[in-house]
């Protein structure tokens, strides 16, 4: 995957670069924007995603969508996340007040 040359910087918004199946269902969108709020391992006190994939719902639906996406077994996505940078952010669902939150990886992003 092509190196993201821009700053992620919390309380920003930022656009999903490619086209996400699970997203469009999920969202009515391929490509949302997302309001990034911080790294993973600052919003999980000091862990990764990974460590909590086994009780946190936005962890289970990263695992879930790098598995059908991208045709990761699990150690895979583990490892391939081990050297990738994953931010939390909240994606505002259509026709809804309401946000969910996701992780997502930097080189995912674009700026809006």
């Amino acid at each position: 995957m092509k190196k993201n040359n821009i700053t992620i910087k919390n309380g920003f918004y930022y656009r999903l670069k490619f086209n996400s199946p699970t997203f469009e269902k999920k969202y009515g969108d391929g490509n949302p924007i997302i309001l990034i709020e911080d790294l993973d391992s600052v919003i999980f006190n000091g862990k990764r995603w990974f460590d909590l994939v086994d009780t946190n719902p936005a962890c289970m639906v990263f695992l879930a969508r790098q598995l059908v996406e991208l045709g990761l077994d699990v150690n895979e996505s583990i490892d391939v996340s081990k050297n990738r940078k994953v931010y939390y952010g909240k994606i505002k669902q259509k026709d809804s007040p309401f946000s969910l939150g996701e992780l997502v990886y930097a080189d995912e992003l674009e700026n809006v």
